[in-house]
């Protein structure tokens, strides 16, 4: 009896051993030809994680500008703020399509020399000169634009909504001409002066809140700063939300 349970408990052991041994075998193997088990620590090494990848940033700009007939290489870098079309884009950059080819090229000149001040133009303004930026600004002067039908100077005599009619008719006792008579019929624009309509509300505050301190100097014979200081905070949010607004189904 006693040697019976000797015997059966040195089967064990050696049964045991075997199965050590051939799984040894089995790592070895895996080690030299290289295939471990995914997470499994390799014998007699240290384990190393994969680190994380860190996908690139998209560039959709560049692929889908090519679809466009005519977009200029030295527009991509506008496009990630002002859109690819020069739609503007909320919260980043305003509208550019539209404005007048020479407007739009004396605003960059306006960034270069420090007459107008903004962290990200300051830098990417001075990188494009001469022929590329006339070829930018050929490009969004010509960009398609929302089509307004013009309130005439002249249609309407009474406004109820002071904006309005300080957009159609000013305030001769301030000496506030209407805007209307430079920026055009509901704001369109009117040869170099550039168009006010569906422009973003925050850019229009914040420019003639920025005429108004005097913080922008671009203008000709400080028409728009001598226009600006005489308005109030309340009349300059209510135009920038007249302009923005303009032409909307369901607004003025």
């Amino acid at each position: 009896m006693k040697q019976s349970r000797r015997y059966r408990v040195v089967s064990t052991l050696m049964f045991c051993a075997l199965l050590a041994a051939l799984a040894g075998h089995a790592q070895t193997e895996g080690d030299r030809d290289g295939t471990h088990m995914d997470g499994v620590k390799p014998r007699g090494e240290p384990f190393r994680p994969q680190p994380d990848t860190v996908p690139e940033r998209p560039t959709p700009a560049t692929d889908a500008a090519r679809a466009i007939p005519g977009f200029p290489k030295e527009a991509e870098v506008c496009a990630e703020c002002h859109g690819l079309q020069g739609e503007g884009l909320p919260d980043l950059g305003p509208r550019l399509a539209g404005l007048p080819f020479d407007y739009f090229r004396e605003q960059v000149h306006g960034f270069q020399t420090g007459k107008r001040n903004n962290e990200t133009m300051d830098t990417l303004g001075k990188e494009i000169s001469g022929e590329p930026l006339d070829r930018v600004a050929r490009y969004f002067s010509s960009r398609p634009l929302r089509n307004i039908a013009p309130k005439l100077r002249g249609a309407q005599a009474v406004f109820t909504d002071p904006a309005e009619r300080l957009a159609y008719q000013g305030d001769w006792s301030r000496t506030l001409p209407a805007c209307v008579t430079c920026h055009g019929a509901s704001g369109l624009g009117s040869g170099n002066i550039p168009r006010l309509a569906g422009q973003q509300q925050s850019y229009l505050r914040n420019q003639l809140l920025a005429w108004k301190s005097g913080k922008r100097t671009t203008d000709n014979d400080r028409v728009m700063a001598t226009i600006a200081d005489k308005l109030s905070e309340r009349e300059i949010d209510a135009l920038a939300s007249y302009f923005a607004t303009i032409g909307k189904e369901g607004e003025r």
